[in-house]
């Protein structure tokens, strides 16, 4: 399984991980969802995936653009 400190090793040593298919408990780890709840956005649409037969996977890439999209900017209040 890959884990959130082997993403990073990966990414600092120039490696292309973002075409890489992870599976639900790798993206679990990864975005700190549990795995239930996940498969409960696979069933609406909510996240990008996959679906190979039973197995439901994932693109790092996808995932992160996924994530970026759901940035809220931060407001300044004095």
């Amino acid at each position: 399984m890959l884990s959130i400190d082997m993403i990073s090793d990966i990414k600092k040593s120039g490696a292309d991980i973002s075409s890489r298919l992870i599976n639900i408990d790798e993206l679990s780890l990864m975005v700190g969802v549990a795995k239930n709840t996940l498969y409960d956005w696979c069933a609406i649409r909510k996240i990008p995936h996959y679906k190979l037969g039973k197995l439901t996977k994932f693109k790092v890439e996808e995932i992160e653009v996924w994530l970026a999209e759901k940035k809220r900017s931060v407001k300044y209040t004095p």
